[in-house]
């Protein structure tokens, strides 16, 4: 499965979809979130770029400031597939806590 819809596409309320489109705007200037490891991730999340490739592409063209923060995160920082992960993991989490749907799996045990 390919994924295609934008994160807040896939929500049923508008003042969800406008909430989390602001979010994942917003998190291009939380570099600090995109650069996080694997093993820093709290929950597991199945992150295969491949799926997300088509979306990533969008996601940048749609915030200049997401494309700008990865050209200066990858490949120094972090590696294009963990600065997605990374991204969409944020994404997941985000909507978790507003008790949205989300693709995150169980919490890892320390």
């Amino acid at each position: 499965m390919i994924y295609t819809k934008l994160p807040w596409e896939q929500l049923e309320r508008q003042e969800d979809k406008d909430k989390c489109e602001v979010f994942c705007k917003a998190l291009a200037k939380k570099e600090s979130l995109l650069i996080l490891l694997e093993a820093q991730h709290e929950y597991k999340f199945d992150f295969d770029l491949d799926k997300y490739a088509f979306l990533s592409v969008v996601m940048a063209k749609l915030c200049r400031n997401l494309d700008d923060a990865r050209l200066r995160l990858v490949p120094d920082e972090v590696s294009d597939t963990e600065f997605w992960r990374n991204y969409f993991y944020q994404i997941e989490l985000w909507k978790q806590k507003q008790g949205l749907p989300s693709k995150l799996g169980d919490i890892i045990a320390a």
